[in-house]
Order: C-alpha cells, then structure tokens, then sequence
C-alpha cells in the first residue's frame, strides 16, 4: 500500500511538471562514524571512520531566484571501524591487529532549503535541511553484537552541505558534498545490574556526483 502510494505521488508530480523543477540521481560514498558512550564511568569507545555507498534521487521545485525546495530519498551506509589487538598468554608480546566493521544501512527521507548563485552555466549552492530514516539491515564482525531489541530503527537528524553544478540545457551534472549529524540515538539500552547501558550516535559525511533533469529551460 505504501510502494502504490508513493508511485501515485511520482505520477501526479510528473504530470504537473510545472512545479517539479528537476529530477536527479547521485551516487557516492559514505564517510561515517559513531560515538559509544557507557554510562558506567563515562567510558567512551575509541571507533575509526568505515566508508559505505550512498545512493539517493531527489525532486526540486518550487524554484525562485535564489531559494528552492529539494525533497531526497536515499540509501546509506553508516557504521564503524574498531581496531583490535589480539594476544596470547604465552607470547604476550606479539599483537595482531584484526579490524572489526560494524554496518548499518538505512533508507532515508531528507526536505531541504537550496540557496543558490547561478549564471548561465554554473550553480553554487548550499543545503540545510532534516533527514528521517529507517534502519534496514545490521552487521557486525565484533565478537559481541549489539542486541537488535534495543535498537531504534527510526532515526532523525540534520543534514547541511553544499555543491556545485554544470548546467548543459535540460540537464546538469554535479559534485555535492554533505555533513550528517544524527539527533537521536541509534542503540541505548537501560543499566540492568551486573550490566552496561550504551548509547550511540551516528555522524558522518557524503562525497557524491549526480545528473539532473530541468523540466524546462
């Protein structure tokens, strides 16, 4: 019911082109972390940067001279990286370092503000805006998996970054760049006794290339 809703919302924007500016795909990657924070002494987790694929399509419209609207759905990848050094009894002092990757993949919603500078070829532009999205898989090398119970599979944030655009007629190509915060917390579970209350949190930026479709010159 949801997948037949959302084509009767495409067919209608398309039939009134009029006020759909664009049509855009992109593609790139996903540079993200997290943040682990027991609540136990305030321990905070040492975590790396993973890189993941990023793929979105997106809607412009309601268009003036310098503002416009940009309604984007997406698919990222988000997660972390842990370093690992392993050791035995009997040779303490030989470490090997094993990488644990930690992934998360999400479907994501995003409304954002354009500003804009253009000329007859050339657009710059910056974005702000609220992302919402929906954790569609997780997996994890770590000896100890999180428990997906306590996950929260709804997730919102902001989004802010800015591009630019290389405009040939009716279509376009661009490199755009985003920085994402999440507000909320990807996985918190209470203080039980005998265990530890986690939470953590998602940041993280996107490098991406596109091609746009204007409707009209």
């Amino acid at each position: 019911m949801r997948i037949l809703t959302l084509i009767l919302l495409f067919s209608y924007s398309f039939s009134n082109a009029q006020f759909i500016q664009s049509l855009g795909i992109k593609g790139g990657i996903a540079v993200t972390n997290q943040t682990w924070e027991y609540q136990i002494a305030s321990v905070v987790v040492d975590t790396d940067k993973r890189t993941g694929k990023y793929f979105g399509v997106n809607l412009e419209f309601i268009e003036s001279k310098h503002f416009s609207v940009i309604t984007e759905f997406s698919y990222i990848e988000k997660g972390h990286h842990q370093d690992v050094y392993l050791t035995t009894i009997d040779q303490p002092e030989l470490r090997n370092k094993v990488i644990f990757d930690t992934k998360f993949s999400y479907a994501e919603f995003s409304p954002l503000l354009k500003v804009r500078i253009e000329d007859e070829r050339f657009v710059l532009y910056g974005l702000l805006g609220f992302r919402a999205g929906y954790q569609l898989s997780y997996k994890s090398d770590f000896y100890f998996p999180l428990d997906g119970n306590d996950f929260n599979k709804f997730l919102y944030g902001i989004a802010a970054g800015g591009g630019i655009e290389y405009k040939m007629k009716q279509l376009s190509i661009h490199t755009e760049f985003q920085y994402h915060h999440d507000l909320n917390t990807v996985h918190q579970n209470a203080l039980v006794p005998g265990g530890t209350a986690v939470e953590i949190k998602n940041w993280g930026y996107i490098i991406c290339v596109g091609v746009k479709y204007y409707f009209s010159q």
